[in-house]
């Protein structure tokens, strides 16, 4: 649910899943294509305290909101009790070339952070 008919490796932060040494496979030659172009939207992982928006919120690049800001839509979105946050996964434009790292989502401020979402420091295992 979190890609669409346009995702491509590049845009899904997943290069390393595509082998374009590889003297052919099917979609191979499209890859090289869509390569050369500049990215224009990624998926990216977000997260906020309080309640998960809905799925298909949209989202606003920076703090304001403002419609002139639309940045994207969130694909998926939950609370997360062990990380005792919201993590979600939504599609973002770049704005001059760049994600920005803080985003509004009905007016509430998410900020970017690494997929997949798990306990980096492993606290958990040693609980």
């Amino acid at each position: 649910q979190d890609s669409d008919f346009d995702s491509t490796p590049r845009r899904l932060n997943h290069v390393w899943a595509a082998k374009l040494d590889k003297p052919f496979f099917v979609g191979r030659q499209a890859l090289l294509r869509t390569n050369k172009l500049p990215l224009d939207k990624m998926l990216i992982g977000l997260e906020m305290d309080g309640p998960a928006p809905i799925e298909g919120a949209v989202v606003y690049r920076g703090e304001s909101g403002d419609i002139a800001d639309y940045a994207g839509y969130v694909t998926s979105s939950t609370y997360s009790p062990l990380l005792r946050k919201t993590v979600m996964l939504a599609w973002v434009r770049l704005f001059d070339g760049t994600v920005p790292e803080i985003v509004s989502i009905n007016g509430r401020i998410a900020r970017r952070t690494a997929t997949p979402f798990y306990d980096p420091e492993g606290a958990r295992a040693r609980a």
